[in-house]
């Protein structure tokens, strides 16, 4: 399917709304302000990422090559590993699901996804507008 990130993205995008109401309003107080502050990272970092998505996609539609479909495939495993081990991560006082702390090591697995995917978005834009293969 050739919008199936796009798809995604903006699905991620739904749910990172809700996401950050419900860390806003719902969870504030049982999180207290450093969970609150953590679960609000991983929000932002989604939502960053849904826009890079975006943009590859915006830029595929132009020049289409392994890293512009890379590159977000890269986000997306990103926002899965990074905002969703955050999400876990943070929320522990509300589910109790103490043993889940193993989930800390995928944290920075997921940034250095994010860190591949802005890698190969910027060796595809260095190689300029070159046309549809």
């Amino acid at each position: 399917m050739k919008n199936l990130q796009l798809t995604i993205a903006a699905i991620i995008g739904f749910f990172g709304v809700a996401l950050g109401a419900m860390g806003a309003h719902v969870l504030k107080d049982d999180l207290g302000p450093v969970g609150v502050n953590s679960y609000l990272t991983g929000v932002k970092y989604l939502f960053y990422h849904v826009f890079a998505i975006m943009l590859m996609h915006a830029l595929s539609e132009r020049v289409s090559d392994k890293l512009t479909n890379l590159s977000g495939w890269f986000f997306i495993a990103g926002i899965g590993f990074f905002s969703g081990s955050i999400f876990l991560l943070s929320t522990i006082p509300v589910h109790g699901m103490e043993g889940i702390t193993v989930l800390g090591p995928v944290t920075p697995i997921g940034g250095l996804l994010f860190m591949v995917g802005w890698l190969l978005a910027a060796i595809r834009f260095a190689k300029g507008n070159r046309a549809k293969s």
